[in-house]
């Protein structure tokens, strides 16, 4: 089973950074074209065919899919990879859907598309935008997408703000080439309201605007076998480990790592004892911590992107 990334934990990572220049994307369309500024939300909808003011006037232009512009644009505008991006629209167009957006085979030929149509909207590199007007510009880094959320007064984070940030933070394992997101909650059903917290959490995944499906699941751990058994049953590819198993986490990631599941959690201490990623709390600003060993053992590959913005511990 392949590894899967974090749920809550990277999500909730941003740091203040700020994507480098040669990281950002510059949203363009022909200088003569009459559209001066476009929303993330919009664009988003129009790669993905949803209903949007943009729809049946602009035809989008992709790249590539190998493509280092084409990965930046799709991660940060449309929460994907771009082979997450590909399988979007086979399954949408089993559905019956319009056609995907229309793919170009070069940055050069990108610009030249561009400027020859009044209704065509593609991406360059924010430093090769000449002869082009740019709508928006957007970043390709973590922080870029997950960007400024903090924790409210008291600091417990909701089940609504952490599902929201997940669908963006799971797409930072660059192993990562499911067509959904299977997500199991695991809870002390010995602790008082650990399943209630955990049932919550699960259906404000249910109910999260993702760009893949959601299977989100609530389990409670008894012992490694039988979180073994949940595993393959359930083919969970990401575990988010609740605070109250700090100390089982030894016998967690014993079962993890030989099945290949992505673990997180809501708290710095888990990570520190065995567990991938997590997010911990600094005041009211969430902050990402990664235990790259930790990743190592279960085949988790993080993006650089993700990794600049993260806190490290061994």
């Amino acid at each position: 089973m392949r590894a899967s990334v974090p749920l809550l934990a990277l999500a909730l990572a941003l740091c203040a950074a700020t994507a480098a220049a040669d990281d950002r994307v510059a949203v363009v369309v022909a200088e003569e074209a009459r559209l001066s500024r476009v929303g993330v939300d919009d664009l988003r909808d129009l790669y993905l065919g949803r209903p949007t003011s943009l729809a049946g006037q602009w035809q989008p232009l992709v790249l590539p899919a190998d493509h280092p512009t084409r990965e930046r644009f799709d991660r940060s505008v449309l929460g994907m990879t771009p082979e997450q991006f590909t399988n979007y629209w086979v399954q949408q167009r089993i559905r019956g859907a319009p056609l995907a957006p229309r793919q170009v085979a070069s940055a050069s030929l990108m610009r030249d598309t561009v400027q020859s149509s009044t209704s065509a909207i593609g991406y360059v590199p924010e430093g090769s935008t000449g002869g082009l007007r740019v709508v928006t510009v957007v970043g390709a880094s973590a922080s870029a997408v997950v960007t400024g959320i903090e924790a409210p007064e008291g600091g417990a984070l909701s089940p609504e703000r952490q599902a929201a940030v997940l669908v963006r933070a799971v797409l930072y394992d660059r192993n990562r080439d499911e067509a959904e997101l299977r997500i199991t909650v695991l809870f002390d059903g010995a602790v008082p309201g650990a399943e209630r917290r955990a049932l919550e959490l699960v259906d404000a995944l249910a109910r999260a605007d993702a760009p893949l499906p959601v299977r989100a699941t609530a389990a409670a751990y008894s012992s490694p076998e039988r979180l073994e058994d949940l595993v393959a049953r359930l083919r969970a590819t990401v575990l988010f480990v609740s605070p109250e198993l700090l100390d089982r986490v030894p016998a967690i990631t014993a079962v993890t790592r030989g099945a290949g599941v992505f673990t997180v959690a809501g708290r710095r201490e888990l990570v520190e004892r065995g567990l991938c990623a997590g997010v911990y709390l600094e005041g009211l600003r969430s902050r990402l911590v990664v235990n790259p060993r930790a990743c190592e053992r279960e085949g988790v590959r993080l993006s650089a992107s993700l990794l600049r913005i993260a806190t490290r511990v061994e």
